[in-house]
């Protein structure tokens, strides 16, 4: 809670972010700059002014007219770990692959 004058004011509990659901609803792989700020704790103008300095606390990549935060990047900025579906035993890399499966 935070006090002002003699008023009490509430603060809306933090967002919690489901990163994969049984529905298969998690993230998307990019995230729009106004919802990776919010999830940095970084209002709406101040995450545009970073990603257009070049300061944003992860990757930004310019699509179009527009910027996309890619969710492992972001994710790794937060230091949370997200095993790819390959990892999480929802693929395999190929029949008889050696590949290694990597974890974002």
């Amino acid at each position: 809670m935070v006090r002002t004058d003699s008023a009490e004011v509430r603060r809306p509990a933090p967002v919690l972010v489901s990163l994969a659901s049984p529905q298969g609803g998690g993230l998307p792989a990019v995230l729009d700059i106004p919802s990776a700020g919010r999830l940095l704790g970084i209002g709406r103008f101040r995450a545009y002014r970073l990603a257009a300095a070049g300061e944003f606390p992860c990757r930004v990549l310019r699509v179009g007219c527009g910027w996309k935060v890619p969710t492992a990047d972001l994710l790794a900025v937060l230091g949370l770990a997200v095993a790819s579906p390959l990892a999480a035993g929802g693929g395999r890399a190929g029949r008889g692959s050696t590949d290694q499966v990597v974890t974002w």
